[in-house]
C-alpha cells in the first residue's frame, strides 16, 4: 500500500502549531524520565552531575530540530560510561579536575570524527558490521556498568572500571557495606524492576525512574544522610550554580595517541548505538517515517562538539527515551524541543537538591543497563544460530578485557573465519560475482554466484538502484555457498525503506541450502557436492574438511522438511480454495505498513501465503512478522491477514475493530485531530466500533449483508487503506476455521459489491423513459 507522504506530520512552525498539546505532552513525559536517567550517567561517567541535564537540554533545544530522526530523544548515554571514566582518570593521571578537561577536548574530536562518518560514505559501511558485534559491544558495556555499579549499591566508592579490579574489590566491599545505602539501593532497584510486571496508571503520568529516585532521596532523608558527616560520601555531589558546571576543554593533548584513540572509541560506539536504536524508533512509529542516518550521524557530530565545549557528557539517540517519547503520544520533533525546554527551565531547581544518594542513582544505571542487555536478547541471538552466538559471546568477552576496539576487530575476524570456512571466498568478500537479468520494467532479478555475505550489501545496494523503484526484485542465490543472517536483514531493511510503490525484494533459490537454525532468517549454507579422489590420492581428508562435512551432518539431522501442524492448516484452506502455498519469505510488508493492524510495529516480512482469485477480484492470505527489533524482541509477534484488493467499487477508508465493554457507552465518540480533518466513530454492530470519514460511502458499504455476516462471526477486524480490505484478528493467528470464516467473509464483501451494481444498473433502466 502506498504510504503517502501527505499523511505524516507537518514539520517545522506549522507542526509546532498543529500538533502543540501532543508534541509538549510527550516532551513532559520525556523530561521526567530524563532527569534521573541524565544525573545517573553523568555520576557513574565521573562528571559534575548536571553534566547529563547539559546533554539533554543541548540535544533537545538545538540537534533535535536538525537531526535525521523525526521522534529521536537526544542525551547521554550508559555506553560511553566506561569510557569516559577511565579516560578522565588516565589522561590525567589520577587528577580529576585535569582529567575532565583533557577528556571534553577528546569528546569535540569524537563529534568532529562522527561528522565526518556522516559526511563521507563511512557511515554505509557501520551500517553492515553485524548486529551481533554491536551487540556484543554494548552487552559488555552493560555488564561493566553493573559490576561497577554494585559497589555503590553496597556504599563504597571505587577508582576503577577495569573488570578483574571491580570484581577482586566487590569481597571488600561486602565486608564494609553500608546497611542505609543498601536499603536504599535495594528498595529503588525493587521499584524499578517490578515496573516490568506491574504497570500502574501513575506511571504513565510519571515514569518509574523518576518516582524510583525520589522514592530513594526520601530514604535518604529517612535515615538523615544529609546531617550525618561521617556518611555525606553516600550522597552524591550538587554543584551549587552553573559556574561549576560549564568546564572549558584542553586541547593540548588532543592529538596524542590515547586522547584520538578514545576519540575514536566514542566515535564508534555512539555511531553503532544510534544506528541500532534508529532501527527500533522507526519500527514503532506509526507515520513510518525512516530517519535520515547521513544526517543524524552529522547532527549528532555537531551535539558532541558543542557538549565538549560546554562540559557536558557526549550524546547519541537513546533507546528507551525515544521509546516512551513515540508511546507517549509524539508527533514530530518538537516534543524533543519540548523535553529540551522544560529541562532547562527546571535544571535550576535541582541545584537546591542535596540529599540525591549514590545507591538510587546506581540502580537507575543498574535497572538501565539490564533494559538494554537482558537474557531475553542473548536468547535471541542463539535462536538465530550458533555462529551469532560465537559473534555475540567472542565480541563481549574482547570487549570487557581489551575495550572497544579490541572487541570489534576479534568481532569481525570471528565472522570473517566463520564465513570463510563456509565457503566465502576473499577474492568476492566486498565484490561480489553478481549479474542483473532484466524480464521487464516491472520485473528484475539480481542472481549471485558467489557467497551472500554483509560485506557485499554497498555493492548489492547500488545494483538495486539502477532498476525500477515500483517493480518486484528477485534476488536469486541458488549458486550462493552461504547465505548470511546479516545480509537478509539488511535485504529486508532496504526492502522495506526502498519505496512504498514497490511490489518487494523476494529471496529465491534457497531450497537446496541448510538452515542453521529455526529462525526464518537464519543463515542458510548450501553443501558441498562430495568430490571423488584423484587417481594415486589416500582418499584422507583434511581436519577442515572432516570439521565440514561433521557441520552439514548436524544441520541436515536439525532439518524440519515437512509442514508446522499450523501451515498444514493453511494449506488444507488453500487446497480448497484451488491455491498454492507459498512459505518462503517475501520482504513486501511495505505493502500493508499503512494499516492501523499493524501500528507500532515494522513488518518485518510475509509468509505463508496464497491467493484466490474470486469474481476477478484477488483475495490474499498471508501471515505478517511484526517487529520493534532485536532489543524488544519480548514485544514482537505474528498476525494473520487476509486481503481483498481490487474491488470493483470505491472503497472509503475506515476501521471496524472489536471493541472493550468500557468504550460501548456512546454512538459517536470524538478523537484527537489529525491535519485538517477529524475522524469520528458511528457504529451499527453490537460490540464494534467504526472509525472513517466519509460516513455515507461506509454506510454504502456496510450493507445488510455484509453486518448480518459479520454478526455471524463476530470476531474479526476490518479495515479498508487505499481501496483494500484487510480482514484479521487483532494481534493473532488463525486457525484453520477461523482462516475458513474468513475467507467467506472476504468473499461475501465481493458478492455484496456485485449486488450494489447490479442495483445501481437496475435503478438506471428504471429511470430511463
Amino acid at each position: 500500500m502506498e504510504i503517502s507522504q501527505q499523511k505524516y506530520p507537518r514539520e517545522g512552525l506549522i507542526g509546532l502549531r498543529r500538533y502543540l498539546r501532543a508534541d509538549m505532552y510527550a516532551g513532559l513525559i520525556t523530561f521526567f524520565l530524563s532527569i534521573p536517567f541524565c544525573l545517573s550517567i553523568a555520576f557513574a561517567s565521573g562528571f559534575p552531575l548536571m553534566s547529563g541535564i547539559l546533554t539533554a537540554v543541548v540535544g533537545g533545544l538545538l540537534i533535535s530540530l536538525v537531526g535525521g530522526s523525526s521522534l529521536g530523544i537526544k542525551g547521554p548515554t550508559t555506553a560511553y560510561m566506561p569510557f569516559l571514566f577511565l579516560a578522565i582518570h588516565q589522561l590525567g593521571h589520577g587528577h580529576w579536575s585535569t582529567g575532565l578537561s583533557y577528556t571534553l577536548a577528546v569528546i569535540v574530536a569524537a563529534g568532529i570524527i562522527q561528522i565526518i562518518f556522516g559526511l563521507l560514505p563511512i557511515y554505509h559501511w557501520l551500517k553492515i558490521i553485524p548486529e551481533a558485534v554491536t551487540y556484543g559491544v554494548l552487552s559488555a558495556v552493560g555488564v561493566l556498568v553493573i559490576v561497577h555499579e554494585l559497589h555503590y549499591l553496597l556504599g563504597s566508592d571505587t577508582g576503577s572500571y577495569y573488570f578483574y579490579e571491580l570484581l577482586l574489590l566487590l569481597p571488600q566491599a561486602l565486608y564494609e557495606l553500608d546497611l542505609a545505602a543498601l536499603s536504599i539501593g535495594l528498595v529503588t532497584c525493587l521499584v524499578l524492576f517490578s515496573s516490568l510486571t506491574f504497570q500502574s496508571q501513575l506511571a504513565k503520568l510519571v515514569p518509574t525512574p523518576f518516582m524510583a529516585l525520589l522514592i530513594g532521596t526520601g530514604l535518604a532523608i529517612y535515615f538523615d544522610l544529609p546531617n550525618d558527616e561521617q556518611r555525606q560520601h553516600l550522597l552524591a555531589p550538587m554543584p551549587q550554580n552553573w559556574l561549576s558546571v560549564i568546564i572549558m576543554p584542553d586541547f593540548s593533548k588532543v592529538f596524542q595517541t590515547r586522547s584520538l584513540l578514545y576519540a575514536l572509541v566514542f566515535a564508534l560506539v555512539g555511531s553503532l548505538e544510534t544506528i541500532t536504536n534508529l532501527k527500533a524508533i522507526d519500527a514503532i512509529d506509526q507515520y513510518r517515517r525512516k530517519s535520515n542516518l547521513r544526517r543524524e550521524l552529522i547532527a549528532i557530530g555537531l551535539g558532541n562538539v558543542v557538549c565538549g565545549l560546554i562540559g557536558a557528557l557526549p550524546m547519541i539517540t537513546v533507546m528507551l527515551r525515544s521509546i516512551n517519547n513515540v508511546n507517549s503520544g509524539a508527533k514530530t520533533r518538537w516534543s524533543g524541543f519540548w523535553m529540551g525546554l522544560f529541562l532547562a527551565l527546571s535544571a535550576s531547581l535541582l541545584f537546591v537538591v542535596y540529599a540525591i544518594p549514590k545507591a538510587a542513582l546506581a540502580a537507575v544505571m543498574i535497572y538501565t543497563a539490564y533494559r538494554l542487555n537482558s537474557p531475553r536478547l542473548i536468547g535471541n541471538i542463539y535462536r538465530l544460530g550458533t555462529e551469532q552466538l560465537l559473534l555475540f559471546v567472542v565480541t563481549a568477552l574482547a570487549t570487557i578485557f581489551g575495550g572497544v576496539l579490541w572487541g570489534i576487530g576479534c568481532g569481525l575476524l570471528v565472522y570473517l573465519m566463520v564465513y570463510l570456512f563456509w565457503g566465502a571466498s576473499l577474492k568476492t568478500l566486498f565484490i561480489p560475482e553478481a549479474k542483473l537479468i532484466s524480464y521487464s520494467q516491472e520485473r528484475n532479478a539480481i542472481k549471485i554466484r558467489s557467497a551472500a555475505v554483509v560485506t557485499i550489501f554497498p555493492y548489492l545496494e547500488r545494483m538495486i538502484k539502477k532498476i525500477s523503484p515500483t517493480g518486484i526484485i528477485y534476488i536469486d542465490c541458488a549458486r550462493s555457498p552461504v547465505v548470511d543472517y546479516n545480509f537478509m536483514e539488511l535485504i529486508y531493511n532496504h526492502a522495506n525503506n526502498f519505496n512504498p510503490k514497490s511490489q518487494g525484494i523476494e529471496l529465491q533459490g534457497l531450497d537446496d541450502h541448510l538452515s542453521v537454525s529455526s529462525n526464518p532468517l537464519a543463515t542458510r549454507i548450501k553443501p558441498e557436492k562430495p568430490s571423488v579422489p584423484k587417481k594415486g590420492s589416500t582418499g584422507k581428508k583434511s581436519i577442515l574438511t572432516r570439521l565440514y562435512d561433521q557441520t552439514i551432518d548436524y544441520f541436515k539431522r536439525k532439518q524440519v522438511f515437512t509442514f508446522t501442524s499450523h501451515q498444514a492448516d493453511i494449506w488444507g484452506v488453500a487446497t480448497i480454495n484451488n491455491a498454492k502455498l507459498r512459505t518462503q519469505l517475501t520482504y513486501d510488508g511495505v505493502q500493508l505498513q499503512a494499516f492501523r493492524l499493524a501500528a507500532g510495529y515494522e513488518i518485518k516480512y510475509r509468509e505463508n501465503k496464497f491467493r484466490k482469485k474470486y469474481r476477478e477480484v484477488n483475495i490474499e492470505f498471508s501471515e505478517l512478522f511484526l517487529s520493534k527489533g532485536m532489543r524488544l524482541s519480548e514485544q514482537n509477534l505474528k498476525i494473520s491477514v487476509l486481503s481483498v484488493k481490487d474491488l470493483p467499487l470505491e472503497v472509503p477508508d475506515f476501521l471496524l475493530e472489536k471493541e472493550s465493554l468500557l468504550k460501548q457507552i456512546s454512538l459517536f465518540q470524538p478523537i484527537e485531530q489529525e491535519e485538517d480533518e477529524a475522524d469520528s466513530y458511528l457504529t451499527t454492530l453490537s460490540g464494534y466500533r467504526l472509525k472513517g470519514n466519509d460516513k455515507e460511502g461506509i454506510y454504502q458499504f456496510f450493507n445488510p449483508r455484509l453486518v448480518n455476516a459479520i454478526e455471524q462471526h463476530p470476531i474479526y477486524n476490518l479495515e479498508a487503506v487505499n481501496g483494500q480490505v484487510a480482514i484479521y484478528i487483532a494481534k493473532n493467528l488463525m486457525n484453520r476455521i477461523e482462516l475458513e470464516d474468513a475467507v467467506l467473509l472476504a468473499e461475501t464483501i465481493v458478492d455484496s459489491q456485485y449486488e450494489q451494481i447490479q442495483g445501481l444498473i437496475i435503478s438506471q433502466e428504471v429511470q430511463e423513459p
